[in-house]
């Protein structure tokens, strides 16, 4: 009549043996589900097994997509409901791994069961969003059964054979959404612009839940849950364009971290991206050092050039080195759709409060009622058949881009263009960070930025301008997107903790510890670093005093190690599996740290880096270049120069504080 099926992933031993404890105590017959590991789900399984992920669906309160631990946990939960119509049990209760029972469980069940209420769903455990409609009946026990309201957690619930056969009979399969918000859109037939009840086979769900509850998560459940700690899925669209609508252009031609950080922030909200140039080399001046940008203008016109003149799609074209995605693309959509009807505008552009690079021009922008009134080329939106004519003009790749745009920004302004080209004054969709950090706030609840000044919540958050605007971003970006939440902790889409697992000891990555002696008083700390369980085959040590550092990091025998760790005798790494945990994280540079400055849990992207780190040789052959193009003797000191370095090349350093590894004497 009664059974439990408990979701598991095989590598959870530890939640099962806990299971295993807290089932000893109870009389009811149970099985354990082999659950499925989203992160090692192919598009070959999903199209072999029928399976095809909602396009539409977004998380209701980050925008977000679904990620390959959500689809995983959402066909686990089909497998059980699967599992219990094989077995024809009346009354099967689907369990995650990671539930407490609480006081009288089994007895409430039975008592449940002698009521015998009617009910297709029963949660034993839930998240309430919204209220309840009202009570249903009252146990004998003082719990009541109330009308659910739309609940998350499906940790622990009861379902009915018959609810079951609804289930599996729904077409989930074939428009996959999180079965969080599948089930509870169910009984309360919801119909939005992310949920649809229409799309599934089922005319009548009544939904019940118990309080008190019976059932809890244990505690800090959410910090170590795989589901959410994985990556987003990538849905492929048609012609590369959301509902033939719109897309994102950008130019990049190196796949520096900034770059990196581009693509994955714009994969969270299924935002179809083209990357101009990529693996090309670089046509325009360095832009570190002065204008120069205009390739990325002769890139953009020539990929316009595909198009139909009257072609009235909509692209979104933005800077990637220094910017994420921060939204979806019916947000922006939304919102465009909303400006251009209230404007009559063309083109949209991102504004800055800044004017650069010519000051000398700076009358000629009229006031916007903003600190924001002058254009910024790193970001704009428009129909492809405007941004032809944007384009229109000749321009060489050594040429400015912001400038060649400023003058097109201006002339229609001044009534002498067939466009009508607008600022993005107020900051609806596109935020620039080089200025008014005091007023850029982060909204932790939904992971989004707030710009104060303006009442808005941008889309395209861009780091333009100097180091300290691009240190600004990656600190947001430390915590936006979904990065880190309280509840849940730092999402970890990067670390393999297997990696090593696989390897014999001799195929382990060879690594150079460089030991920098930067204090001759602390130099026993050095046994440290030899004492890490490490395959000694593997690693070769190099003293370096603090005159010869620089030489030892600019020596291309060293490139020739996978990796390259720096560690100062100021440091004690106590922690002897340091070289093993920072190598799982698949960092290309990441320290440990060495104090208790930060109480949340997680691989920070920090400005500065000071020994003790570890450098993919890929990152070490940049670092090397930089090194070699600078005077020997007008250098900072070593830290602040490999910082610097690093910083300039688009890459990150990163902190990482999930353990105690040692102190700084």
């Amino acid at each position: 009549m009664i059974k439990f099926y408990i979701i598991n992933l095989k590598h959870k031993v530890h939640n099962k043996n806990e299971m295993l404890g807290k089932l000893a105590s109870l009389n009811i017959p149970f099985e354990f589900v082999d659950a499925i590991y989203g992160r090692e789900l192919t598009s070959e399984y999903l199209e072999t097994n029928g399976i095809h992920i909602n396009e539409k669906f977004r998380n209701p309160f980050t925008n977000t997509t679904i990620t390959m631990g959500e689809i995983g946990c959402s066909l686990s939960h089909h497998k059980a409901w699967t599992m219990a119509h094989r077995d024809g049990i009346k009354y099967p209760i689907i369990l995650e791994d990671d539930v407490d029972f609480l006081k009288d469980f089994e007895n409430i069940i039975k008592t449940i069961l002698k009521v015998s209420p009617k009910f297709d769903i029963l949660y034993l455990s839930r998240k309430l969003i919204g209220e309840d409609g009202g009570i249903h009946s009252v146990l004998p026990s003082g719990h009541k059964l109330v009308n659910a309201g739309f609940s998350y957690w499906n940790n622990s619930y009861m379902l009915t054979h018959e609810s079951v056969k609804k289930l599996l009979n729904s077409n989930f399969l074939r428009e996959l959404i999180v079965v969080d918000e599948f089930i509870p859109m169910l009984y309360t037939k919801t119909n939005s612009e992310y949920l649809s009840f229409d799309n599934y086979t089922i005319d009548d769900f009544v939904g019940l839940a118990i309080e008190p509850q019976i059932s809890r998560p244990k505690p800090d459940t959410f910090l170590s849950s795989e589901t959410e700690g994985q990556p987003y899925y990538v849905i492929q669209y048609e012609d590369n364009f959301y509902e033939n609508q719109i897309q994102i252009v950008t130019v990049g031609t190196d796949p520096v971290d900034g770059y990196k950080r581009f693509v994955e922030s714009a994969n969270a909200y299924s935002f179809p991206f083209v990357c101009l140039g990529f693996g090309e080399p670089w046509g325009g001046n360095d832009m570190t050092r002065g204008p120069g940008g205009g390739h990325k203008v002769v890139l953009f016109k020539k990929y316009l050039d595909q198009f139909d003149d009257d072609d009235e799609r909509l692209i979104l074209f933005s800077d990637c080195y220094d910017a994420v995605v921060s939204g979806s693309p019916d947000q922006v959509l939304s919102k465009f759709n909303n400006i251009r009807e209230n404007t009559g505008c063309d083109v949209m552009f991102s504004a800055e409060a800044l004017l650069w690079p010519d000051e000398s021009i700076a009358d000629q922008f009229p006031d916007v009622g903003t600190p924001y009134k002058y254009l910024n080329s790193g970001g704009f939106i428009g129909s492809i058949k405007s941004l032809k004519k944007l384009t229109v003009q000749s321009i060489e790749s050594s040429d400015d881009d912001q400038y060649y745009y400023q003058m097109e920004y201006l002339k229609s302004w001044r009534g002498e263009s067939d466009l009508n080209i607008i600022l993005d004054d107020f900051a609806y969709i596109f935020q620039t960070l080089s200025s008014h950090f005091g007023q850029i706030k982060i909204d932790y609840d939904q992971s989004k930025v707030i710009n104060e000044l303006t009442d808005s919540r941008p889309l395209i958050i861009h780091g333009n301008g100097g180091r300290d605007s691009k240190q600004f971003l990656n600190h947001l970006c430390n915590y936006i997107n979904l990065k880190y939440r309280d509840v849940y902790g730092y999402k970890d889409t990067h670390s393999d903790l297997k990696k090593l697992e696989k390897l014999n000891y001799h195929e382990y990555p060879t690594i150079c510890v460089i030991i920098w002696i930067d204090d001759v008083n602390y130099i026993h700390n050095i046994k440290n670093l030899y004492d890490q369980k490490y395959p000694r085959s593997q690693i070769e040590f190099i003293i370096a005093t603090n005159s010869e550092i620089v030489d030892v990091i600019c020596d291309p025998k060293i490139t020739k190690y996978d990796y390259v760790f720096i560690g100062r005798t100021k440091h004690v790494i106590t922690d002897r599996h340091l070289f093993e945990k920072l190598l799982c994280s698949n960092l290309d540079i990441v320290s440990p740290m060495l104090s208790d400055e930060i109480k949340e849990k997680g691989y920070w992207n920090v400005p500065k880096i000071s020994g003790s780190v570890l450098i993919h040789s890929k990152k070490i052959k940049k670092i090397q270049k930089s090194f070699l193009e600078k005077e020997k003797e007008k250098l900072k000191s070593f830290d602040e120069e490999l910082s610097d370095i690093i910083s300039s090349n688009y890459d990150f350093m990163y902190m990482v504080n999930f353990n105690k590894y040692g102190y700084i004497q």
